[in-house]
């Protein structure tokens, strides 16, 4: 590589990190704001304020309040998945193993349960971009569920005639529903939530899912 080609790539690399970045900033911020102001009370101009830039920064990289909203909620699940995946233990049950999963996404809502409201409750007003990504996530998700549901059937954990797509589904909605039951209490209890995700879960697989001995 030249000298020259060289001296282009480092200035490039350092505007992208910088890039980065600042977005990462007005995501941090935008987070702060929706906690504390909830949706309607946060502005793009008090977004700019909280990071400590330009307003017309803020729309270099996100088009509105909605566009904010959408990135923070994703981005967030993103690396709560990521962890979650990445310390899941493989020499335990499926069943635990799903737990695992939904544990580190539940202490994820649970961490800061009042801008996990302002996200579930004002979900509807992302745009059609940020639907059709978030829907990806789901459906990578849940493809991900049906690998572990198919790997527990050749353990002989499910019955190998049970519909993958259909439990992973199951199981996924079970999770939702203990999530948005505990996002609507007057005060999120983590431990509570897993317990109960928990029981519905066992409930399910022992009722003729789970594999006789």
């Amino acid at each position: 590589m030249s000298n020259k080609n060289k001296l282009e790539k480092g200035p490039s690399k350092h505007r992208e990190k910088q890039k980065i970045e600042t977005r990462d900033l007005i995501l941090l911020s935008a987070g702060n704001l929706f906690e504390k102001l909830g949706f309607s009370g946060t502005t793009m101009r008090a977004v700019a304020g909280e990071a400590e830039m330009g307003y017309g920064t803020i729309f270099k990289h996100f088009t509105n309040k909605s566009d904010l909203l959408a990135a923070c909620l994703y981005e967030g699940i993103e690396k709560a998945l990521t962890n979650a995946f990445n310390t899941l233990p493989e020499d335990i049950s499926f069943e635990n193993q799903f737990l695992h999963i939904a544990g580190q996404l539940i202490w994820h809502y649970a961490e800061r349960p009042n801008l996990s409201k302002t996200y579930i409750g004002n979900i509807l007003v992302v745009e059609v971009t940020w639907k059709k990504i978030m829907d990806s996530q789901i459906e990578q998700f849940l493809f991900k569920l049906e690998e572990m549901i198919q790997t527990a059937k050749n353990r002989d954990e499910i019955r190998k005639e049970i519909d993958s797509s259909l439990l992973s589904l199951c199981l996924f909605s079970s999770y939702l529903s203990v999530l948005s039951f505990s996002l609507r209490a007057e005060v999120f209890d983590t431990d509570e939530t897993i317990r109960t995700l928990g029981l519905m879960i066992n409930l399910n697989l022992n009722r003729g899912l789970v594999k006789q001995a």
